[in-house]
């Protein structure tokens, strides 16, 4: 069985385009411990590439913290390397969300905010 291979790079076929810089930012482990130094390598509205010392020792999910106080994302990491990890944004529901009636409609749906709104909003995205 033959391997074809394409001179297109994995960059060319993401879902979305990353926006590349270096942005300092903190990684939050939700367990006491005071918050890690990161910086954002890129970033788009559903992920980012971060740069920490000891990345690949970073928990599953973790909080990105843009500035105390500030935008703040749920993550998941992707993939790990030494000092850099891969992470989407996780979207979590208002707790206080209603509950839709029979006649709802998706206009009248709450929906949760963008993933990376505040970030990319923050950071001109």
């Amino acid at each position: 069985m033959a391997i074809l291979r394409s001179n297109i790079s994995r960059a060319d076929v993401r879902r979305v385009a990353r926006k590349p810089m270096s942005y300092p930012a903190w990684i939050e482990l939700g367990n006491g411990a005071p918050p890690r130094p990161c910086v954002i390598l890129d970033i788009t509205e559903i992920g980012a590439k971060l740069s920490a010392e000891g990345a690949n020792a970073l928990p599953e999910a973790f909080t990105l913290v843009l500035a105390v106080p500030g935008p703040r994302r749920n993550c998941r990491a992707i993939w790990r390397s030494a000092n850099e990890v891969g992470v989407s944004f996780v979207l979590s529901v208002p707790a206080a969300a209603p509950v839709p009636s029979h006649g709802a409609t998706e206009a009248t749906l709450p929906h949760p905010p963008a993933p990376a709104a505040a970030i990319t909003a923050e950071l001109d995205c």
